[in-house]
């Protein structure tokens, strides 16, 4: 059974009708609005700087060792989201991981296409293991396109010979950007937040016609080998459940250490709220990272 908190939150998610018009500019500033409004805790410190002319956020708790780092890879499909409005998220994480959690923005669509955020992500890692921290203390951590985002980085550094983060973690990670999971049918009605025409839209948005072929668009089919510990949470009524139980199932063949977390009657990237759920969900990833170090 799910939390008072948790039912009430839903209500006020399902309360408010999707608007699949509004422009994408929009939705940028009415995310960002909310965001600056959210109170973070007092014992957080907020540094920003640029790295190869990328806009990077490094949110620490007090003691938070800076050698330490989580690079976050937001989420927003590809099309929204920014260092502003994963501000609260990286704060839960660091508070609960006493880790420095990095957050950048990547290039957005549809301004900019594929291949370009990902292009963005490899260089922010670069630097990050080459001029601050070996790369073992690196952590990877995303939330759904973020999670997708943070898959294909390291499948990529991977197939360029890069030495690789410690782990990553992934929340209710977008991998299927075809939409043909059998969740996008299964969950359409149930899942209160992500509608599954928006995720079509914003797909059409980040590649052409062409991008979709390439394999590691839509990761779910590509070898998975030689990656490192990976913890993936996904809620039961979310649209994109299937991309979660298909990445464990193949991560698995391929011999990674996989933890899968389905989470009862959570919806979409619930760690973001304010809820008891939440709290548990970001102790569930403090508990894995320091599993693997």
């Amino acid at each position: 059974m799910s939390s008072i908190e948790s039912q009430n939150i839903r209500k006020s998610i399902e309360s408010n009708i999707v608007n699949l018009n509004i422009p994408v500019e929009i939705q940028r500033k009415e995310w960002e609005s909310f965001a600056l409004n959210v109170k973070l805790p007092e014992n957080i410190k907020i540094e920003s700087k640029y790295i190869e002319n990328i806009f990077t956020e490094w949110i620490s708790a007090r003691n938070s060792d800076d050698k330490k780092i989580i690079l976050y890879f937001h989420g927003g499909g590809y099309t929204t989201g920014s260092c502003i409005t994963h501000r609260a998220i990286a704060s839960k994480i660091s508070l609960s991981t006493n880790k420095t959690v990095v957050l950048f923005n990547y290039s957005l669509s549809p301004e900019n296409k594929f291949p370009q955020a990902l292009l963005d992500s490899i260089k922010v890692y670069y630097w990050l293991y080459k001029n601050h921290t070996n790369q073992k203390n690196i952590i990877f951590g995303g939330d759904s396109s973020g999670g997708g985002l943070a898959l294909t980085t390291i499948l990529s550094l991977r197939d360029d010979y890069i030495p690789l983060p410690s782990s990553l973690f992934l929340i209710s990670p977008w991998l299927d950007l075809s939409c043909k999971g059998e969740s996008y049918i299964s969950r359409k009605e149930l899942d209160p937040l992500v509608a599954y025409e928006c995720l079509k839209k914003d797909a059409h948005y980040y590649l052409t016609e062409t991008d979709f072929k390439i394999p590691i668009i839509s990761p779910l089919s590509m070898n998975l080998g030689n990656l490192p510990p990976m913890l993936i949470q996904v809620g039961d009524h979310e649209i994109l459940l299937s991309d979660s139980i298909r990445l464990a199932e193949r991560a698995t063949n391929f011999s990674v250490r996989v933890e899968l977390k389905v989470w009862n009657e959570m919806w979409h990237v619930w760690p973001a709220w304010d809820m008891p759920e939440s709290d548990q969900a970001i102790i569930e990833i403090a508990e894995f990272i320091k599993s693997t170090e």
